[in-house]
Order: C-alpha cells, then sequence, then structure tokens
C-alpha cells in the first residue's frame, strides 16, 4: 500500500453571536488517511520471487497480555476509557459511512477567545479517534472499507469572569469514514461485499480436530485460492484494484495482496476460536502485513500466508516460527495512522512451533511428530500399553478401534494437548489386522483402480513408505512387512 502523507488539521469556525448552554459552533477537520500494510513501490516479496533468508538474528520485543491458551488477544484492550467509548460506537455503528461518538468523557479546551477554546482539544481529539479506528479496524477485519476518516463536532461555550477565559465543551463527535471508491460505488455495495464476505467466511472448509490441523488447513486452503497480483502496481489491471487490499479481495474473488491474506486468515481463525491477530510492520524491508497465532502450548507464533504462497508449491519457512527463526526479516510497526502510538503484540516464541511427546519410539509403536500420526504395529490394538508416557503426560483414545482411531495427548501440569490420527501399519481397509486384503488394496490403489483419501487414517496406514503417497514401493514393503521380512524402527 501506499503510505499516505497527512495533511494539517483545518479549524473550520462559524460565528458565534451569543454564549449560552447550547451548542453553538461545529469544528470539522481534513480527511486523515489510513497508512496502508503494504507498499507496492518498495515491497520484493511476492509468488514470483524466491525468498531470501537474512543471516541475522535480531530478536524483536514484544508485549503480551494474556497466558491462557484459549484467550483471544484485543488491541481493545490498549486503549484508554475514552478510546474504548469511540471503539465500542465504532464497531456498534455497523455498515456505515457516518458514527456519532458518545463520549463518555468530554472533551474541554480553554483560552482568551471561544476560537482557542475551541480549537484547543483538536490534537487530543484526532489522536484519540485514530488510536479507536487503529484498534477497531485491527481486531474486526470485518470493518474493511475504512480507508480514512474526517470528523467534526459541536461545543458548548461558557466564560469566566473571574479568570477572563472561555471554556469549550465537546460531548459529542460526527466521524464520517472514507472508503475507497476504486473498490466500491457506494455504501450500498459496500454493504453487499459485507454480505458476500460473511457467507465466505461462514462457508470457508477447515479439516482437522486438533489446533495444529486447523491452523495448517485453513493456511493451505487460503494459499490454494488466493493469487497474489503480478502487476502489484498497475491498479488500471482489472483483475487488481483496492480490493487486494481487502479481505473481500482474498476470499470473494481470490486476488489479494498481504493485508487480504492475513485479514482473512484472522477471520477463519475467529470463527474457529483459535487466537490470532495480524500484525503491521516490514518485511524484508517493505511495508507488509501477517499474523501471530497462539498454538495449544501457549505461546504466540508467527505465520505468513503471504510469504507461504509460492507459484508452484506452498513455503514453509515462515510458518508458526519463533524469533530465533525469522532471521529479523518481519519487524513490526504497529501504527495505522501517523503520530499515534504504536500497537503492543504479544510476546512471540522463539523457536517454530512443536509439541512433542516424550516417549521412546519402539518397532511396535511410533509416533510422527510432523503429520500427528502414531503407527501401531500389525496386530496390537492395546497400543496404549505400549506407550512408556511420563507421569505428567496422559493419553486417551476416542474409540475401541485402531485404524481411525483419535489419541489424545495431554501435558497434566499445563492441560495443553495433542491429537494424533491413529494408523496400523499397512492395515489400509481400517479392518484392525493387517493381511494380504491390505496388499490387494494397496496394489489397486498404487495402480489406480481404487483411491484412499489423502491424509486419512487409511491413507497413512497404507503409505508404509511414509513419502506422501501410495504407490508400489508401498505394495512392496506391505509383503515384507506381512512377511516378517522387514520391520520398523
Amino acid at each position: 500500500m501506499i503510505k499516505s502523507v497527512f495533511k494539517a488539521l483545518s479549524i473550520i469556525m462559524a460565528l458565534c453571536l451569543f454564549i449560552g448552554a447550547m451548542p453553538l459552533v461545529s469544528f470539522a477537520n481534513t480527511k486523515e488517511n489510513i497508512i496502508q500494510g503494504e507498499s507496492f513501490d518498495i515491497i520484493d516479496i511476492s509468488p514470483e520471487v524466491d525468498l531470501p533468508y537474512a543471516e541475522n538474528n535480531n530478536v524483536i520485543n514484544f508485549f503480551s497480555n494474556s497466558n491462557d491458551i484459549n484467550a483471544g488477544y484485543l488491541f481493545y484492550n490498549q486503549l484508554t476509557d475514552r478510546q474504548k467509548g469511540m471503539y465500542d460506537d465504532i464497531k456498534n455503528a455497523g455498515v456505515t459511512d457516518t458514527v456519532t461518538l458518545n463520549l463518555n468523557e468530554y472533551y474541554y479546551g480553554t483560552g482568551a477567545t471561544q476560537n482557542i477554546a475551541a480549537t484547543a482539544p483538536q490534537s487530543e481529539i484526532s489522536y484519540d479517534v485514530k488510536m479507536a479506528l487503529t484498534a477497531v479496524i485491527e481486531d474486526n477485519p470485518m470493518i474493511f472499507w475504512v480507508s480514512g476518516f474526517t470528523y467534526n463536532y459541536s461545543y458548548y461555550p461558557t466564560y469566566s469572569i473571574e479568570t477572563n477565559q472561555f471554556t469549550a465543551e465537546i460531548r459529542e463527535i460526527t466521524l464520517t469514514l472514507y472508503f475507497d471508491e476504486n473498490s466500491y460505488t457506494d455504501i450500498d455495495d459496500i454493504k453487499l461485499h459485507y454480505d458476500m464476505l460473511v457467507d465466505e467466511v461462514a462457508t470457508f472448509t477447515v479439516n482437522g480436530i486438533s489446533r495444529y490441523e486447523k491452523v495448517k488447513s485453513i493456511h493451505d486452503s487460503l494459499c490454494d485460492l488466493i493469487t497474489y497480483p503480478e502487476n502489484q502496481g498497475t491498479e488500471t489491471n482489472p483483475d487488481y484494484g483496492p480490493k487486494a487490499h481487502h479481505p473481500t479481495g482474498a476470499l470473494i474473488y481470490g486476488l489479494s495482496v498481504c493485508e487480504g491474506y492475513a485479514e482473512a486468515f484472522k477471520l477463519i481463525c475467529d470463527r474457529e476460536g483459535i487466537p490470532c491477530i495480524t500484525v503491521l510492520g516490514y518485511g524484508n524491508g517493505g511495508a507488509h502485513k501477517w499474523n501471530y497465532v497462539k498454538m495449544d502450548d501457549g505461546l504466540w507464533y508467527l505465520l505468513d500466508a503471504t510469504w507461504g504462497d509460492q507459484i508452484t508449491y506452498i513455503y514453509y519457512g515462515t510458518y508458526l516460527i519463533g524469533t530465533d527463526c525469522d532471521g529479523g526479516e518481519h519487524v513490526t510497526s504497529g501504527a495505522s495512522f501517523s503520530g499515534v502510538t504504536a500497537l503492543q503484540y504479544p510476546t512471540l516464541a522463539t523457536d517454530t512451533y512443536s509439541f512433542t511427546v516424550p516417549v521412546n519410539n519402539t518397532p511396535d509403536v511410533a509416533f510422527n511428530n510432523i503429520n500427528n500420526v502414531l503407527y501401531v504395529g500389525k496386530g496390537i490394538t492395546d497400543y496404549l500399553n505400549y506407550i512408556a508416557l511420563p507421569s505428567n503426560i496422559s493419553g486417551t483414545i476416542s474409540s475401541s478401534s485402531v485404524t481411525g482411531a483419535r489419541l489424545t495427548v495431554t501435558n497434566d501440569n499445563t492441560a495443553v494437548s495433542r491429537i494424533y490420527t491413529v494408523a496400523m501399519r499397512g492395515d489400509i481397509n481400517a479392518s484392525n489386522t493387517t493381511t494380504t486384503d491390505d496388499y490387494s488394496l494397496t496394489v489397486s490403489t498404487a495402480t489406480a483402480k481404487n483411491t484412499v483419501t489423502e491424509n486419512t487414517a487409511k491413507f497413512y496406514a497404507g503409505d508404509m513408505t511414509q513419502d506422501g503417497a501410495i504407490d508400489g514401493f508401498d505394495a512392496i514393503a506391505l509383503d515384507l512387512y506381512l512377511n516378517d521380512t522387514i520391520t520398523f524402527d
């Protein structure tokens, strides 16, 4: 996005003929533009570019306001009471371009003239509005249409003979929200896109049970759905346009830059109850936007779906990583408008996400902590007896079956859990035995005469070589396994 240079506030004052208890004079200011999250002029990361990785390791200090693994993170909590009131008014106003801010704390200005008194609170008002707007937009990506604002207010003047000073009391502010007319024709068009976005978020498919499975499903699905514009700086491109900066571009039209990726990701995480925020800053030197996600170990991790979406593959170098893994390439700014306090972000983990169960794998039972699969040897149905879990780790299974069961492993000290899909090696038909029938089904799957859905318990059972496909090598391995010629360790 192109950074905006803000104009100085312009004060317009009507002629006041007398002093009383009624609001007499209205003040207005010129438009304040929002600093968008990405600069098309200088950004140098796109799906068309291989990602450079910096040698230096700049650890950034962040802040956290919750240790609850299931707690969300609201920038609302960083506001003053008066800013929170503005936030609530903006959020509760719905899809609109005009919001009345009913102040729970009035603004007061004093001066030798009414003009000076009425002008005095301008900078304070502007600051509070900017902070409230920044927080409400980052907490609520559904408010996608705001590109800038102006405001005006009336004041109640009084005069003190003792001090020879005027006082202006401001009780209410009218906020006008501007939208990019290159994106949406009018407020009705915004309402239409809002409803479309609601539908897209509601129907977005998320697979998996564990938090990790869901996060990966959202990340990978967005990478499949969205295309990063090839001609970033050409807004005359009919496929481009300002919607590419919004979740509408990402989820409705499948064309988006970093903001759309990050805001769409947050919207889906919000729907799933996964703590997630969008982050403003710089990526590899260019203005950028990405996400932080809190995982089931109670820690926050960086996730950059924009960089993950390469042309022919998904890049996982910026997927659930910590500060030690980023090389200082993501640097936060935390400000949507000039001259305001930067948002505070949660403390990031240092390492890449991993919740590894501390157990010794055996030829009979083995964990795969990358795909979250527990492999069980042929004929073993009481596999929990084979797992040497430490005293603070408990395990429960979802059913009496083996292939297709879910094993939930929980750290009793932290209540953090990880869910594994259970697969008996070779049991591709999920009969809880491994026989020549499984060999025949493996052969037919390898020769495309039968289909086994990927990333299911049956698929993991049939993928003997764990290379992500069921092919002739798996059939050979299963034949040897049935004849006790090979074992797994």
